[in-house]
């Protein structure tokens, strides 16, 4: 499997994860992965732009994942990222991802 944009993560966590899906690629002979990417900004309309952490395509799907540094938690009923607000649950970002990546991809 091969990591395309490895260079593009940002931060000590993002490049923790592009470890974690190498490693876990190497030990996973039947679920191998065809190619991950670790991506900056992916424009998918004039409307916005949206960023997807890593991208990775295997035989069992295609996965969006999405990366929060630092602490994650939830006070009060919204979610934080070292006690500052999310603007959106990281869940429902990474599948908002997803969906726009499958539509930008079926209009092609």
């Amino acid at each position: 499997m091969k990591l395309y944009g490895k260079e593009n993560c940002k931060n000590d966590y993002e490049r923790q994860v592009a470890g974690w899906i190498e490693a876990y690629d190497e030990k996973k002979a039947d679920h191998k992965f065809d190619f991950a990417i670790a991506s900056k900004e992916i424009v998918l309309s004039t409307d916005e732009d949206i960023e997807i952490d890593f991208i990775v395509v295997g035989q069992a799907g295609v996965f969006v994942i999405e990366v929060k540094g630092g602490e994650v938690s939830i006070i009060d009923g919204s979610w934080c990222s070292n006690g500052n607000l999310l603007k959106e649950p990281p869940f429902r970002q990474a599948n908002d991802h997803y969906y726009g990546l499958w539509d930008y991809i079926s209009k092609k």
